[in-house]
C-alpha cells in the first residue's frame, strides 16, 4: 500500500460510470473485448480501480429501466477485488436494490483499511521464525533452468497481455490419478505438488533445490474479514529439496509434510518474507507458480434437495437422516457393491434374493427391518446415525484407504428370469462411468441441471438418477415416500425446485401431462429443460401432448436399454413431424454400438427386421453365478463382445432404429421387464396345478391361465404376493378346467378366453360385500369406469390393487375424486386412500369432507348434450 486517499476527496476520481449503445453483435462483442483487455480502464496509480458500465440496445433508457438486451457490467481491478468478493459485492447489490439501504452488524463496519492494521497488531514471531528457518540456505534470486521456446521482448512487459494454454487430462487418466490418489491416502491437492516437482526436476536437468510460488487464495483467516471487499490474498514460496534417490512413494511422504507446514504460516505477509533476506534484488522464485483449485468449491449450486429441505454437498461424506442416498454411498465408497432391494416385495422374495447374492450384510431401517429373520446379519441405518451423534467420531480419513478398480462391480440388478429364477446383472464401474459420460457429451443431462428423481428402486434407473447425478455435479431433487404418485405435490416440487431434468415411463408422462393441460399449471414446468422417455413404447399422441406443452426451449428424449447394457443404449431428440407412426428409439450413445442380425445370423439390411445386438462401453460382466446364461447373453462379434437383447427392431435409410417388440414371451409393463415364464413357473410349483400360461391384455394388466379343479383365486392370489414383486402379480386370474391345445400338443394362446374383470373379484359373499348406500353405489360405478369393468360386481372390500388396479390406475382413480369431489391434496391426500384402498373406506373418507364439498356427490357426470343451459 502506496497512499490513502480519501474517499470525501472530490478531486480524485475514484470510479468511472459510462453509457453506451449498440446495435449488432458485432458491436457488443467489441465492447465487451475492450472492457476485458483495455489497460487504461483503470489506473492502480490513481487509485481508480472499479467501472460501472451500462450498455444500452439501439438507444438509451430515460428512465433507466433496462430491458431484457441490455447489460450491466461491473469491472473491478483485482487489487481491489478477489474472487471471495465478489458473492459479498453481489450479496449487498442485491440489499440495496431491493431495500434501498444497507444492513450493517459489528463485522461489516470494518473496512479493509482494517485488515491492514491488525496485520500490524497480530504477533508472527512463530511464523517469522519459520520462513526464516525454512529458506536460510535458499537461493531465491536464481531462476529456476527451464527450457524456453521463445523468450518475452522488453517492450512487451507490463502490457497486461498474456496466453494461457490448457489440456485434458482424458478419462483414463484422470480416473488412475484419482485412484492413485486413494490408494495411498493422499489427498488429490498433495499427489498434484509432488507430481508438479518432480516435472520441474525433469525440466530443469535433475535440480533438487526447487522453490516454486504459491498462490494462497482467500487468505481471510479471521471472520471478521469474511464481510469485507479487497484483495485477501498472498504469495508465499514453497521450497522442496528432492533427493534423486527418493523412490516417488518417498516424496508423496515428504510433500504434504512441506505443503501442511507453509500453509500453517501462509498468513505472513510476502513483503515481510522477502525483507528477511535484504541481500536478494531479484525474487526470481515468482517466475513459476501453482495454483490448485478444486472442482468441488466452485459450483455452489450442486445440492441434494429431499422434500422441502436441501443439502448442500461439500467434500463427499454428508449426512442425510433415514434415507437410502445414505446408503448407496455408504456402499460404494466403502468399495463394496450395491444391491438394492425392494421393501414392496414379499418376504420369500427378499431372501431368496439376498441367498442368491450370498450377501454378508443387508442396510436396513426402522420400517423394513421387519422383514428379514435373524439369520440374516443387517445394520439398522438408524442406529449408526444415533452412535455417530452420540460418539462423534467419524474416521471418513480411512475412506481413503479404499481401492476401487474400474473393472470391478459397482452394483447388481435384478431382472426377471424365464426359469422362474430372477437373474443377477452385474455392472462394472467402468460401464457406470462410461455411461454418464455419454449422456453428458450428448447433452443429455449437464452438470447444471437441476434433477428430479422418480424411479423406484426396482428400476435400474434409479442409480443413474441418484449416482450419476452427484458424479456429474448435477443437482438432485429427492422426493418424499409416495410423492411419485401425488401429482399435486409433484408439480410443485417442480416448480418450486426449478427442476429441470427427468426421466419416467410414457404413462408417467401420459397421466401428468394431461394433468397438467386439464388443471392449466403449464407454467409451473417452465424451468424444465430435458425430458427423457423409456422403459416403454412413447406413442406419437404422447409426444404431441409433451411438446405442446413444455416450453419451446426443452427437449424430449426416448431412450432405450436393457440392464445388461447399463440403463441407456441409444436415445433419440423427439421432434414434432407429420406423417410419423412411430418413434424411433434413436442412435446407440457414443461409444456403445448397435447391429441388427436377422434369423440366418446375418446383418439385416435397412428397413429388415432383426435381433438388436449391442456392443461398446456399457455391455456388463454376466449374470451372477449363472456362466450357463452368461454364455447365451453374450456373443462374440469381430472380437468385441456384444449383449444379445432378443428385441426386434428396424433400421431406416438415416440410420435410425425402430423398436419392432420381442422374439419371445418377455414383455414390458409400466416400465418393468417381466418374464411371463418367472410367474408360470412360481404359479406350477402350487400342486393343484396341472397347467399355467400368463398374458399382457390391452398393455395395462397381467393375466393368468390356470389349469386345475381344486383352486380358488384368493389362493392364487395370496400365494403370488408371498412370492412375487407387485408388478409381477397378475390382475386377472382365470381358471380353466383344461388350457386350449393346438395340433403339436401346445398351449393354444389364441384360443384363451378373454379376461372379465367381475369374474375375478367377485368373491365368494359378494352378496354381504355390496354397496350399503348411494354414496358407496357412486365409488362403486366410479372404480368400475376406472377398471374399464363393463359389470358394476366388484366388492366394497376388495382392495383396489386386487381389483386389477395398479398405481398409474389409481392416481386416475383420485384426480376422478378430486373434479367429482371438489378438494385438493391438503384436505384429502392420495397416500391416505393408498392406506385404505377398498371403496368402503374410500367413501368414508370422502364423507369426511365438508358438506359443501359432499353436496357434489349428487352430480352426475353429462356428455355436453345432456347438460343444462346456463341463462346467466
Amino acid at each position: 500500500m502506496q497512499q490513502i486517499i480519501d474517499m470525501n476527496d472530490n478531486n480524485r476520481q475514484l470510479f468511472t460510470f459510462i453509457e453506451t449503445t449498440y446495435e449488432t453483435h458485432e458491436q457488443l462483442n467489441e465492447i465487451l473485448h475492450d472492457e476485458k483487455r483495455n489497460p487504461q480502464l483503470s489506473d492502480l496509480a490513481q487509485g481508480l480501480v472499479f467501472r460501472c458500465h451500462i450498455i444500452y440496445y439501439k438507444q438509451m433508457s430515460s428512465d433507466h429501466v433496462l430491458s431484457d438486451d441490455d447489460l450491466l457490467i461491473f469491472n473491478f481491478h483485482h487489487a481491489l477485488f478477489d474472487f471471495s468478493s465478489m458473492n459479498i459485492f453481489l450479496h449487498d447489490l442485491n440489499q440495496a436494490y431491493t431495500t434501498g439501504q444497507l444492513l450493517y452488524d459489528n463485522n461489516t463496519l470494518l473496512r479493509y483499511l482494517d485488515y491492514a492494521v491488525i496485520e500490524q497488531q497480530m504477533s508472527m514471531t512463530g511464523a517469522s521464525m519459520f520462513w526464516l528457518d525454512a529458506l536460510h540456505d535458499c537461493k531465491l534470486d536464481q531462476s529456476l533452468s527451464l527450457p524456453f521456446d521463445r523468450y518475452r521482448p522488453m517492450n512487451e512487459h507490463r502490457t497486461g497481455r498474456g496466453t494461457s494454454i490448457s489440456f485434458d487430462f482424458g478419462q483414463d487418466l484422470s480416473y488412475d490419478y484419482l485412484i492413485h490418489a486413494s490408494s495411498n491416502n493422499i489427498s488429490v491437492e498433495h499427489l498434484t505438488f509432488a507430481i508438479y516437482f518432480i516435472f520441474l526436476f525433469k525440466l530443469t536437468n535433475a535440480q533438487t533445490d526447487l522453490c516454486l510460488a504459491m498462490n494462497i487464495n482467500n487468505n481471510r483467516y479471521r471472520d471478521e474479514f469474511k464481510s469485507i471487499i479487497g484483495l485477501f490474498e498472498n504469495i508465499i514460496p514453497l521450497r522442496c529439496q528432492l533427493d534423486p534417490h527418493w523412490c516417488f512413494h518417498q516424496l508423496l511422504e515428504h510433500a504434504p509434510e512441506i505443503i501442511r507446514n507453509s500453509l500453517k504460516y501462509s498468513y505472513f505477509p510476502l513483503q515481510r518474507i522477502l525483507d528477511q533476506h535484504p541481500h536478494i534484488s531479484k525474487h526470481a522464485f515468482l517466475d513459476t507458480s501453482l495454483e490448485f483449485i478444486s472442482s468441488e468449491s466452485n459450483n455452489g449450486t450442486n445440492a441434494i434437495m429431499i422434500g422441502d429441505s436441501r443439502l448442500v454437498s461439500g467434500p463427499f461424506p454428508f449426512k442425510i437422516n433415514e434415507d437410502e442416498m445414505l446408503s448407496i454411498m455408504a456402499i460404494e465408497m466403502s468399495g463394496s457393491v450395491y444391491c438394492p432391494l425392494s421393501p414392496r416385495d414379499p418376504q420369500n422374495r427378499l431372501h431368496t434374493l439376498i441367498e442368491q447374492t450370498q450377501s454378508r450384510c443387508v442396510l436396513v431401517h426402522h420400517l423394513t427391518k421387519i422383514q428379514f429373520d435373524d439369520d440374516i446379519i443387517s445394520l439398522d441405518i438408524d442406529l449408526v446415525l444415533t452412535n455417530i451423534k452420540v460418539d462423534g467420531i467419524v474416521h471418513i480419513d480411512e475412506l481413503s484407504n479404499v481401492l476401487v478398480a474400474p473393472d470391478t462391480i459397482v452394483y447388481i440388478v435384478f431382472t426377471s428370469g424365464s426359469t422362474g429364477t430372477p437373474k443377477a446383472a452385474q455392472v462394472l464401474h467402468q460401464n457406470f462411468i462410461q455411461l454418464m459420460h455419454s449422456l453428458v457429451r450428448d447433452d443429455v443431462l449437464n452438470e447444471h441441471d437441476i434433477i428430479m428423481q422418480i424411479a423406484r428402486c426396482s428400476f435400474d434407473l434409479h442409480i443413474q438418477d441418484i449416482i450419476g447425478t452427484l458424479i456429474t455435479g448435477a443437482s438432485l431433487v429427492m422426493l418424499h415416500l409416495g410423492g411419485t404418485i401425488d401429482f399435486d405435490y409433484l408439480i410443485e416440487v417442480i416448480k418450486t425446485k426449478t427442476v429441470t431434468y427427468f426421466t419416467t415411463v410414457p404413462t408417467m408422462f401420459q397421466h401428468l401431462f394431461s394433468l397438467l393441460q386439464k388443471s392449466n399449471k403449464l407454467t409451473a414446468i417452465k424451468t424444465l429443460r430435458s425430458l427423457c422417455s423409456g422403459g416403454d413404447i412413447c406413442s406419437v399422441n404422447l409426444v404431441h401432448l409433451i411438446l405442446s406443452s413444455v416450453p419451446h426451449s426443452c427437449r424430449l428424449w426416448n431412450l432405450y436399454g436393457p440392464a445388461e447394457a447399463t440403463i441407456v443404449s441409444t436415445s433419440h431428440k423427439v421432434h414434432i413431424q407429420t406423417n410419423v407412426r412411430n418413434i424411433s428409439i434413436g442412435r446407440p450413445l457414443f461409444n456403445y454400438r448397435c447391429i441388427i442380425i436377422n434369423q440366418y445370423l446375418q446383418s439385416s439390411t435397412t428397413a429388415q427386421e432383426g435381433e438388436l445386438f449391442i456392443g461398446g462401453v456399457g455391455v456388463f460382466a454376466g449374470y451372477l453365478r449363472r456362466d450357463d446364461l452368461t454364455a447365451k447373453a453374450l456373443v462374440e462379434i469381430d472380437g468385441q463382445l456384444f449383449y444379445r437383447t432378443g428385441d426386434h427392431v428396424t433400421m431406416d435409410n438415416h440410420g435410425l432404429l425402430y423398436y419392432q417388440g420381442r422374439k419371445d414371451h418377455q414383455i414390458k409393463l409400466h416400465g418393468q421387464r417381466i418374464e411371463l415364464g418367472e410367474i408360470e413357473r412360481c404359479l406350477l410349483s402350487i400342486t393343484s396345478l396341472s397347467g399355467c400360461v400368463v398374458m399382457k391384455w390391452k398393455d395395462d394388466y397381467l393375466v393368468a391361465y390356470v389349469q386345475s379343479f381344486d383352486v380358488n383365486e384368493q389362493e392364487l392370489r395370496a400365494y403370488c404376493q408371498s412370492h412375487l414383486p407387485p408388478h409381477m402379480i397378475p390382475s386377472i386370474f382365470i381358471i380353466l378346467n383344461k388350457l386350449p391345445l393346438n395340433q403339436n400338443g401346445k398351449i393354444d394362446r389364441k384360443q384363451l378366453p378373454s379376461p372379465v374383470f367381475s369374474s375375478s373379484t367377485l368373491l365368494s359373499s359378494y352378496e354381504s360385500n355390496t354397496p350399503l348406500n348411494q354414496f358407496e353405489e357412486r365409488i362403486h360405478t366410479i372404480w368400475c369406469q376406472v377398471l374399464h369393468s363393463n359389470q358394476n360386481q366388484i366388492s366394497t372390500t376388495t382392495s383396489f390393487f386386487s381389483a386389477g388396479g395398479h398405481s398409474l390406475r389409481f392416481i386416475e382413480l383420485y384426480y376422478r375424486y378430486q373434479s367429482l369431489f371438489s378438494f385438493d391434496a391438503h384436505s384429502l391426500s392420495i397416500g391416505l386412500f393408498l392406506q385404505q384402498p377398498t371403496i368402503r373406506q374410500h367413501a368414508q373418507l370422502l364423507q369426511t369432507l365438508p358438506s359443501n364439498d359432499t353436496q357434489a356427490t349428487r352430480c352426475q357426470i353429462l356428455h355436453i348434450n345432456q347438460g343444462k343451459t346456463s341463462l346467466n
